[in-house]
């Protein structure tokens, strides 16, 4: 088998593909505290979905790689992508809207509640 050449546009897409996929595997992980605290539900939901998309961007690495490859072809690397995609625009999306209500429900207390806290329970924030 041929070695396959990769030209440099090629290596930056890959390099692109490699942030788009890392950072929204990353951020459930890292705001499943913060953003969630107290509610176990909301933990789990984040910890699934950051694991889901570290799982299917390998998953994707390696379908493109056997199709590149000539070991399976067509390899489904854009249907896993797709896949990833959506399960990462999905926990934002949830994300986000638990984010806006808690801080409507915040606002409604008179700001920050009556025990001080920030809607996001992040103790070391700062007003700017």
């Amino acid at each position: 088998m041929a070695a396959v050449q990769v030209a440099t546009t090629g290596r930056i897409h890959g390099l692109a593909g490699l942030v788009l996929f890392a950072a929204p595997a990353a951020a459930p992980f890292v705001l499943a505290r913060g953003l969630h605290a107290g509610s176990r539900g909301w933990v789990a939901y984040s910890r699934w979905s950051g694991a889901l998309l570290i799982t299917f961007a390998i998953t994707v690495g390696l379908a493109f790689r056997m199709d590149v490859q000539d070991v399976l072809r067509p390899a489904p690397a854009g249907l896993l992508e797709t896949t990833a995609l959506l399960v990462g625009v999905a926990w934002i999306t949830a994300a986000g809207a638990r984010l806006r209500r808690q801080n409507a429900l915040m606002e409604g207390r008179g700001g920050d509640g009556a025990d001080g806290a920030h809607p996001c329970s992040c103790r070391d924030a700062r007003p700017v």
